[in-house]
């Protein structure tokens, strides 16, 4: 189970590799002036992001949620 600040990390990191590859892809394609080589780039960061960001990794989940106990 994650914790709300270890889904906000993991978010906020997609997001950080998403744009950081589509905007070094971008200027890599521009350079080669090739639009495939945008397209892998971007795939590349793509496939990054899932390794890192899907998974329950360990350091998503350094402030678990404490549920309050039933009352009987």
């Amino acid at each position: 189970m994650q914790d709300f600040e270890g889904q906000a990390l993991s978010e906020y990191l997609y997001q950080v590799i998403i744009g950081a590859f589509t905007a070094i892809g971008f200027i890599w394609g521009w350079w080669c002036q090739d639009f495939a080589q945008t397209t892998y780039v971007t795939a590349a960061g793509v496939v990054l992001a899932c390794i890192l960001c899907l998974p329950a990794w360990p350091f998503y989940q350094r402030n678990p949620v404490q549920w309050l106990r039933k009352e009987e």
